[in-house]
């Protein structure tokens, strides 16, 4: 048996929220990316990103893109929409989808009423930093310390 010292009297409660984000523009990387099978058996491209900065970061979006589904009209929205992350990446022609990880871009993000009833977030747009459409609400973030943003490499 592992003695754990464990004391709850010295951790803090930390508050997690799923509430779905507001409406507007979210600095985000893409964390995490897979090629799962759906349950109609239509494989396509699941995409984890992670806001990374401003008040929401290290919230995560999910967005799945049916890229290989046989609804053309279906596989065309996904396609166009990939082709819109690739865009503003700047990497035109991936091979791998961990190709796209940990650059930054910016979503634009609405709330919607989704399959199950709940109130989640659908992204509705991906632009290159500093792309951004003006109408769309911009978010306010504040500086990091040392003066860079997280995701530049010293």
């Amino acid at each position: 048996m592992a003695d754990i010292g464990f004391n709850t009297s010295d951790v803090e409660d930390v508050q997690t929220s799923f509430e779905p984000l507001p409406n507007g523009s979210y600095t985000v990387i893409i964390k995490e990316s897979d090629r799962p099978t759906s349950q109609a058996g239509h494989e396509y491209i699941k995409l984890v990103f992670a806001v990374v900065d401003g008040p929401h970061t290290n919230r995560l979006i999910f967005d799945n893109l049916s890229v290989y589904h046989p609804d053309p009209k279906v596989k065309g929205i996904a396609q166009s929409n990939l082709k819109a992350i690739t865009e503003a990446l700047g990497i035109l022609n991936p091979t791998k989808t961990e190709q796209l990880h940990n650059i930054p871009l910016t979503i634009e993000l609405r709330v919607k009423q989704q399959g199950n009833g709940q109130m989640g977030n659908n992204v509705v747009g991906y632009h290159r930093i500093g792309d951004t459409p003006a109408a769309a609400p911009q978010q306010s973030a504040p500086q990091p310390a040392n003066g860079s943003a997280p995701w530049v490499k010293s």
